[in-house]
């Protein structure tokens, strides 16, 4: 499986690619340590060093990344 998202805390809400990944493929997000946090199936394509969301989420809804809000989630 490839390790296709790297978090930068466990908890996170968004991940960043580290390739190109395409719709359908299984990745593992893991974080910088190496700690195993989740395996996705993608919805979408994502091209390299672009965010990725673990879960579906909520308008509005905030986002988490480094273990802090960044802001609201849009879609």
């Amino acid at each position: 499986m490839k390790k296709g998202i790297l978090l930068h805390e466990a908890d996170d809400d968004v991940g960043v690619a580290t390739m190109d990944l395409m719709t359908g493929e299984v990745v593992e997000a893991m974080t910088l340590e190496g700690e195993h946090v989740a395996e996705l199936e993608l919805v979408d394509d994502v091209p390299l060093a672009h965010k990725v969301a673990m879960t579906s989420m909520d308008e509005s809804q905030d986002v988490l990344e480094y273990g802090r809000p960044i802001g609201l989630a849009t879609a």
